[in-house]
C-alpha cells in the first residue's frame, strides 16, 4: 500500500471542532496541516524507507509538525518576547524551533515545489511567531515564503529567499486572470496580514517609508487593495480581518513614537508630511473597503477629517508644498469617495444629516482646499453630496404688471373740482394711509385684514394715476416766501404730498427687495403700485423744471432698477424678458432728459452720463447673474446693452463740462479699466452659443475698449520689447496679461476658425474701423473707435507676430504673417510723421526670420524691398542714428538688434545659394563680431581683460603671489610680447585668423607643454577647487547688470544657427569668432555658471581643438571643468562637456 502523507483530521472530518476566536479561517487550515500529521499505513512507510525521497520528506514534515507544536505550546502559555519578564530559556526554545522549522521547510520546498500545503505550513508559523512578537524572524519567515508564493502566481524560478527588501515583501504580482483557488486566496491574503505586522513593529527608517509609500502608490506594484477583487471569494470576516489590520498597522507606522522606539531613541523621528499622508490614505481605503457593520460612518468620516488635519498642520508654510498638500488631499478624498459609494451601506455613510454630522464636516473642510485650488467639478460634487437631503425651493409667484411706456387711460379721478386745500388734503391722506399699510407690512406686523390693506394700496394706485398730481408734484420749484399767496401754499402743500409720495414708494421698494411669508399677498400689488409711480415720475419729468427733472430722474431709475432686479428669477425663462423691458423703461427715461445744451450751468442739469453709466451696471448684474447658471444665450441681450451703454457714458464723461467729485472719478476710472471685461464675457458667451463671428467682433471691441493709458501699455512700450511686456509670469499687471489673451483670441478664431482674409485679422485694420460689422446678428448701438497711439497699436501687432509663430504650420498663417508685418512696418514707418527706429527695427529683424523660412525673392517684394540685404542695411541705418527720437529708452537693444541683422543677412546669402555666400558670410560674421566687441566695450565700465586673465588658472596663481602694483603692470605689459609672437611666427592660410593666443602657433604642440596644459584636468574626481574670481563674483556680477537683451535665448540660437552654417562653409575662423562673441554675452547675461555660457564655451573649445590651438582650448576647457564640477547646471549639458573634454584629451 502506498504511503500518503495528509491531515489525521480527514478520518474526522464529522468531529466538530472549537478554533481560538482570535485565529483566522487560514491559521486553522494551516495549524491542522503542521501540528496534526500522521502516518496513515505501514505499507507505505516501508515504500517510504525504500525511497530516500520519500523519507526525507516524511522526517522533514515530522520536523515542522513537532516544531510547530513546540511554537503552539509557547503561544498557549502566554509568553511574549516583548515582555519585560520573558524568560531566556522559552525565547532559547522558541529559536530552535524556528530554526528546525525553517530548515525542514526548505527542504520541503525543495522536494515538492507545488505543493501548496508547505506554504500554508510556513504560514501557520509565521503566524505563531507573530503572535509571540517575534518580528525580525517573522520577516525572515515572510522573505522564505515571499519567492514561492510568487513562483506559484506568475511561475518564476523561485530562489530560497526573496532578494527583496522589507518594503518589498508586502507586494505579490496580481496575474491575469486572478487566481480563484480558495486557499490560495486564504495563504496570500494572510501572508499580507502577517507580513504588514511585522514590519509594522520592526519600522524602518524614514526613508525606507518613503519607498513604501511610493510602492503602495504605484499602479504596477500590488498590495492588498489591488487584491481585493480576487478576494471576493473568501469569507466576509476573515476579509474584514485582513482590511483592519492593515488599516492599524499603516497607521502606526506613520506614528513617530513608534519609529523611535523601534530604532532605540530617545528622540521624536518625524516622518516626511506627505508620506505620512500617503499611508494613513492607503490605510482608511483598506477601513473603507470592509464590509457593513465593521465601523461607523461617523467614526470613519472623523478618522478622514483628522488625517487631512494633520497633514495640513505639518505642512511647511510655502507656496509649493501648500499646493501640492492641497492636491493631495483633493485626490484622496475623490479616491476615498469612490470607494465608498461601492459599500453596500453607502446611504448611511454619504447621508448629509443629522445622523451623520462627521460627513458634513468632511465635505465643509473638502470645500476650502476645492475652492483654494479653483475644481469647479469638485465643488458641483460636494454640492451634490450636501443636497442630498433637502427640499425644493419655494414656488415662484405669478408675474404682475408688465411696465410699458405708454399709460393705459387712466380712469376717472376721485379727486373732484375743489379747493386746493381740499384736494391736497385727500391726495395727502390717501398717500399716509398706503404708506401706514406699508410700513406695518415692512416691520412684519399683521395688518388688519388683507382686504382692507390691499384696498388702500388700490387707492394709492388711483391717486398716483390721476392727473391732479402732477399740479403737485411739478410746483415743487415754487418759493414758499412768494408774494403771491396761492403759489406759497401750492409750494408748501406739494412739499408735503412730494414727502408722503417719497415714502411710499421707499417702503414700497424695502417690501419688494425683502418678501417675506407675510407680503406675499401684496406682491404683485406692490409691484403695481411701483409700476404706478415710475409711469406718474415720468410724466412729471416730460414737462417741469430742472430741478424737478432731476430729482424724479433718480428716483425713477432706482425704482426701475428694483423692479428689475426683483422681477428676473433665474430659473424662469419667463422673467427674463420683464427685467429686460423694465431696463428699456429706463432707457426711454434717460433719453427723455435735457442735455447739456438746455443750461449754461452744467451742474444744474441731471448727471446724463452717470444714469446711463448706471444703466449700463443693471444690464451687467443681470447678465452675471444668468452668466453663472449657465444662460448664456439670455445673458447675451444684457451684456451687449450694458457693453454699448457703458462706451457711450464713457464717451459722454469726457466731453463734459460738469465738475466731478474724487468718488465719481473713482467710478469712472473703474468704469474704463473694467468695460473691456465686459466684451469678453460676451465674446465668451457668443462662443458658448456657437456664434464665432459674434465672438470675433466682440473680443475685438474688447481690444478697442482696453485702458491702455491705464495699464501703462503706452509708457512700458517705449522701454520694454514685448517679450518682456507681455511676460505673464514677470508682468505684474494682470491687465496686460488679460490684453494678451484678447489678441491670441482673435488671431486664433480669425485664422483658424472663421477663415477671414489677412487683411481683416490684422489688428491694424481691426482698430482703426469700427466693430459694427455687416453681420445681423450683431448690432453695435455705439462705435467704439480708439484711435491708438502707434506705439500701442505697433506693440499690439507684434504680439500678433509672437502668436503667429507658434501655429505657423496652419492654413493661412503664412498670408497673415505677411500682412502684420507690413501693417506693424506701416505702423512704425517714419513717413507717418512717426520716429520709432527701434521698434522699426525689431520688426524688420522679425521679417527677416520670417522670410528665412519662406521664398525670399516674392516676398520681399510685397514688402517694398529690393532684398534681404536692403532690409538689414534698414536695420543698420535707424539703429546707428544718434537721434532715436521715442525710442531713446530701448537704445540698450540697438547693438543686438545690429547683430541679429547682420547674422540674418549672412544666413539669407548662404540659403539662396549667392555665389559669393562665402564671402558675404565672411564679411556678416565679422560685422557682428566687431559690434559685439564695440557693445561688451561700451557698456562695461572697467578692463574686461583682467577679469579675462583671472579666469586662466595660471593667471589666477600668479595674482595671489604678486603684489597688486606688479600684477597691475603684467596686465597691461604682457599682451605685448603675445602679439610680437603672433606677427611673427609665419602659420598656414587656414589658421590666420584665430592667431590672437598669446603662444606661438603651431600644428604640432609640443608633448611636454601640451601635457602640462592639460595635466590640471586630467583627474576628474580630484578634490574641487574653489571657484574663481571671474565665475561668481563682483565682476561678472556688474557685466550682468551693464547688459540687456530681447529674448536672449532666441538671440542665442541665431549665434549658434550662423556658427553651424559657417563650419559647412568651411569659415573656422569666422566660426570661432562668433562662438566667442556668444560666449562673452552668454556670460554677460547668465553669467558663467550657466548652461549657455558652458554650451557655447564647448563648442568654442572644440572649435580650437581643430585649429591647433590647444592652449587655448585648455584654457576654456579648464573653466568650464570647474563650473561642472560644482553641480549648478543641467546634466544634459554636464554629459555633454565630458564627451566633448574626452575627444579633447584625445587630441591633446
Amino acid at each position: 500500500m502506498s504511503k500518503s502523507i495528509k491531515s489525521s483530521t480527514s478520518s474526522r472530518a464529522s468531529r466538530p471542532t472549537k478554533p481560538k476566536s482570535t485565529a483566522s479561517i487560514t491559521d486553522q487550515l494551516a495549524d491542522q496541516l503542521a501540528t496534526k500529521l500522521v502516518i496513515e499505513s505501514a505499507k507505505g512507510k516501508q515504500k517510504a524507507e525504500g525511497s530516500d525521497g520519500e523519507a526525507t520528506k516524511l522526517t522533514a514534515m515530522r520536523a515542522v509538525n513537532a516544531s510547530s507544536q513546540t511554537l503552539s505550546g509557547v503561544v498557549q502559555s502566554g509568553w511574549k518576547k516583548s515582555a519585560s519578564q520573558a524568560a531566556k530559556s522559552t525565547l532559547s526554545t522558541v529559536n530552535t524551533a524556528v530554526s528546525t522549522c525553517t530548515k525542514h521547510l526548505a527542504i520541503l520546498r525543495k522536494l515538492s515545489p507545488d505543493d501548496l500545503d508547505v506554504e500554508r505550513a510556513a504560514l501557520s508559523v509565521l503566524g505563531k511567531l507573530v503572535a509571540l512578537e517575534m518580528w525580525e524572524v517573522a520577516l525572515n519567515m515572510s522573505g522564505e515564503m515571499h519567492p514561492r508564493l510568487i513562483y506559484r502566481l506568475v511561475g518564476n524560478n523561485p530562489t530560497p529567499k526573496s532578494s527583496s527588501s522589507p518594503p518589498g515583501l508586502l507586494l505579490l504580482p496580481l496575474p491575469s486572470p486572478p487566481p480563484t483557488d480558495l486557499a490560495l486566496l486564504n495563504v496570500i491574503s494572510s501572508y499580507f496580514s502577517y507580513t504588514l505586522t511585522a514590519l509594522t513593529q520592526t519600522i524602518p527608517p524614514p526613508k525606507t517609508l518613503e519607498t513604501i509609500s511610493k510602492d503602495l502608490s504605484s499602479p504596477s506594484k500590488h498590495f492588498v487593495l489591488d487584491w481585493l477583487s480576487a478576494f471576493a471569494v473568501l469569507p466576509t470576516k476573515h476579509l474584514d480581518s485582513v482590511l483592519t489590520r492593515a488599516y492599524s498597522s499603516l497607521v502606526r507606522m506613520c506614528s513617530p513614537q513608534s519609529i523611535s522606539s523601534s530604532l532605540s531613541t530617545s528622540k521624536s523621528v518625524e516622518v516626511a508630511p506627505s508620506v505620512a499622508f500617503n499611508l494613513r490614505c492607503y490605510a482608511l481605503k483598506c477601513l473603507a473597503s470592509t464590509s457593513p457593520g465593521v465601523i461607523e460612518s461617523n467614526n470613519f468620516w472623523d478618522q478622514a477629517l483628522k488625517f487631512t488635519k494633520v497633514l495640513v498642520k505639518s505642512t511647511p508654510r510655502s507656496e509649493d508644498a501648500e499646493k501640492a498638500a492641497s492636491e493631495a488631499i483633493l485626490s484622496f478624498n475623490r479616491d476615498l469617495l469612490e470607494i465608498v459609494q461601492k459599500r453596500e451601506d453607502r446611504a448611511t455613510y454619504l447621508a448629509c444629516d443629522g445622523t451623520n454630522a462627521a460627513f458634513a464636516s468632511f465635505c465643509e473642510y473638502w470645500t476650502v482646499f476645492a475652492r483654494k485650488a479653483g475644481d469647479v467639478s469638485t465643488l458641483q460634487m460636494i454640492d451634490l453630496l450636501m443636497k442630498r437631503v433637502g427640499g425644493s425651493s419655494s414656488s415662484i409667484l405669478a408675474s404682475p404688471m408688465k411696465p410699458s411706456a405708454q399709460s393705459t387711460p387712466a380712469p376717472q379721478s376721485p379727486v373732484k373740482s375743489q379747493s386746493i386745500h381740499v384736494e391736497a388734503a385727500k391726495i395727502f391722506n390717501t398717500l399716509c394711509q398706503g404708506t401706514l399699510v406699508m410700513e406695518t407690512l415692512s416691520k412684519g406686523e399683521d395688518v388688519p385684514t388683507v382686504s382692507e390693506a390691499l384696498a388702500q394700496i388700490e387707492a394709492c394706485v388711483d391717486i398716483l394715476r390721476a392727473p391732479e398730481i402732477q399740479r403737485y408734484l411739478r410746483a415743487l420749484d415754487l418759493p414758499v416766501d412768494s408774494p403771491s399767496k396761492e403759489s406759497a401754499t401750492l409750494s408748501r402743500l406739494s412739499g408735503k404730498i412730494d414727502r408722503a409720495f417719497e415714502r411710499l414708494r421707499r417702503y414700497a421698494v424695502k417690501l419688494l427687495e425683502s418678501p417675506s411669508t407675510k407680503t406675499e399677498p401684496f406682491n404683485e400689488s406692490i409691484r403695481t403700485l411701483l409700476d404706478t409711480c415710475v409711469l406718474c415720475m415720468q410724466t412729471t419729468i416730460s414737462d417741469a423744471s430742472l430741478l424737478i427733472i432731476k430729482d424724479n430722474a433718480n428716483r425713477a431709475l432706482d425704482t426701475i432698477f428694483s423692479l428689475s432686479r426683483t422681477r428676473l428669477n433665474a430659473q424662469d425663462p419667463n422673467s427674463y424678458l420683464p427685467a429686460y423691458d423694465y431696463l428699456k423703461l429706463a432707457q426711454s427715461i434717460v433719453d427723455a432728459l435735457p442735455s447739456e445744451a438746455a443750461s449754461e450751468n452744467p451742474d444744474e442739469l441731471p448727471d446724463v452720463a452717470n444714469y446711463i453709466r448706471c444703466i449700463s451696471g443693471a444690464h451687467y448684474n443681470i447678465a452675471g447673474t444668468l452668466y453663472q447658471i449657465t444662460r448664456y444665450g439670455n445673458a447675451v441681450p444684457f451684456l451687449l446693452e450694458s457693453c454699448n451703454f457703458a462706451g457711450n457714458a464713457l464717451q459722454m464723461s469726457r466731453c463734459t463740462k460738469r465738475s466731478i467729485d474724487e468718488a465719481r472719478a473713482k467710478e469712472w476710472t473703474q468704469l474704463e479699466e473694467q468695460l473691456y471685461r465686459r466684451w469678453e464675457l460676451l465674446a465668451i458667451c457668443y462662443s458658448k452659443n456657437g456664434d464665432k463671428r459674434n465672438a470675433y467682433h466682440a473680443y475685438t471691441q474688447a481690444i478697442h475698449s482696453f485702458p491702455f493709458d491705464v495699464s501703462g501699455l503706452t509708457a512700458q512700450a517705449c522701454r520694454l520689447p514685448p517679450s518682456a511686456l507681455f511676460d505673464v509670469s514677470s508682468s505684474s499687471s494682470g491687465s496686460l496679461a488679460q490684453l494678451t489673451s484678447l489678441v491670441d483670441r482673435v488671431t486664433h478664431i480669425g485664422t483658424c476658425e472663421l477663415l477671414l482674409s489677412p487683411a481683416e485679422i490684422s489688428l491694424r485694420s481691426t482698430l482703426s474701423t469700427t466693430s459694427s460689422s455687416s453681420s445681423s446678428s450683431l448690432i453695435f448701438s455705439v462705435l467704439h473707435k480708439v484711435e491708438l497711439p502707434p506705439s500701442a497699436l505697433g506693440i499690439l501687432l507684434e504680439r500678433q507676430l509672437d502668436y503667429l509663430d507658434t501655429i505657423r504650420g496652419k492654413d493661412g498663417v503664412k498670408e497673415l504673417s505677411m500682412q502684420v508685418i507690413k501693417d506693424a512696418l506701416a505702423t512704425y514707418d517714419p513717413a507717418n510723421d512717426v520716429k520709432l527706429p527701434v521698434r522699426r527695427s525689431r520688426v524688420l529683424l522679425r521679417c527677416l526670420e520670417f522670410l528665412y523660412r519662406e521664398p525670399e525673392a516674392e516676398l520681399c517684394r510685397l514688402l517694398d524691398f529690393s532684398s534681404v540685404d536692403a532690409i538689414a542695411d534698414e536695420v543698420e541705418h535707424l539703429l546707428s542714428s544718434e537721434d532715436l527720437g521715442d525710442d531713446t529708452s530701448l537704445n540698450a537693444f540697438c547693438y543686438q538688434y545690429r547683430v541679429a541683422a547682420n547674422l540674418w543677412a549672412g544666413l539669407h546669402a548662404h540659403k539662396r545659394a549667392d555665389p559669393s555666400q562665402n564671402a558675404l558670410m565672411k564679411t556678416r560674421a565679422e560685422q557682428a563680431c566687431s559690434l559685439v566687441k564695440e557693445w561688451i566695450t561700451r557698456n562695461v565700465h572697467h578692463t574686461p581683460r583682467a577679469s579675462r586673465r583671472i579666469s586662466s588658472p595660471k593667471f589666477g596663481k600668479r595674482a595671489k603671489a604678486v603684489s597688486p602694483r606688479v600684477a597691475k603692470v603684467a596686465k597691461v605689459v604682457s599682451p605685448k610680447p603675445a602679439r610680437t609672437t603672433r606677427s611673427r611666427a609665419p602659420p598656414p592660410a587656414p589658421r590666420k585668423a584665430p592667431a590672437r593666443t598669446r603662444a606661438a602657433v603651431n600644428p604640432v604642440t609640443p608633448k611636454n607643454k601640451g601635457k602640462t596644459v592639460v595635466s590640471q584636468t586630467v583627474t576628474i574626481d580630484a578634490p574641487r577647487t574653489p571657484p574663481r574670481n571671474s565665475l561668481e563674483t563682483g565682476t561678472i556680477a556688474a557685466l550682468k547688470a551693464n547688459l540687456v537683451f530681447d529674448e536672449f535665448d532666441k538671440f542665442l540660437s541665431l549665434f549658434q544657427l550662423a556658427s553651424r552654417i559657417l563650419g559647412l562653409l568651411s569659415l573656422i575662423l569666422q566660426k570661432a569668432q562668433v562662438l566667442d562673441a556668444a560666449r562673452k554675452l552668454s556670460q554677460h547675461h547668465g553669467g558663467a555658471v550657466s548652461d549657455a555660457f558652458v554650451t557655447i564655451s564647448i563648442d568654442l573649445a572644440q572649435e580650437y581643438v581643430v585649429l591647433g590651438r590647444f592652449k587655448r582650448a585648455a584654457g576654456i576647457f579648464n573653466q568650464a571643468l570647474d563650473i561642472v564640477r560644482s553641480g549648478q547646471i543641467s546634466r544634459d549639458v554636464s554629459i555633454r562637456f565630458i564627451l566633448r573634454y574626452a575627444e579633447a584629451l584625445a587630441a591633446f
